[in-house]
């Protein structure tokens, strides 16, 4: 079996990925959101903001934590030559406890500059 390279259940190429990836939507979402404040619509209008905010925060946090969630409830890991079986059930635990961190950290994340955008700008 393959081992991961950090102590998440994601490689550190996969990590790096995801942790670029996130910081680039995170920069069009607030672009997104500048042209959305700076328009004619109604406030409620950039409610849609929370979707790219919760994928780019996602994203973020999977760079900064080296663990999904997604994979870690499968019990799953990403190693540099694909998927593989967490074998371990302790590791599996720490695992799903970061990864439900992780996810939750980033809706609260998601809300929280939704509702900047939604509520805080006229």
């Amino acid at each position: 079996m393959a081992r991961a390279l950090n102590e998440g259940n994601l490689a550190l190429p996969v990590k790096n990925q995801m942790l670029r990836r996130g910081v680039v939507m995170f920069g069009i979402t607030l672009l997104a959101g500048l042209v959305l404040a700076h328009t004619s619509l109604a406030p409620s209008w950039r409610l849609v903001l929370f979707v790219p905010f919760l994928a780019s925060a996602y994203a973020i946090h999977l760079g900064l934590y080296g663990t999904c969630g997604f994979m870690a409830l499968g019990g799953r890991r990403a190693t540099e030559d694909g998927t593989d079986v967490v074998a371990s059930r302790e590791d599996r635990c720490k695992f799903e406890r970061i990864g439900l961190r992780v996810m939750a950290s980033s809706t609260a994340a998601a809300v929280l500059a939704t509702a900047v955008f939604a509520f805080g700008t006229t």
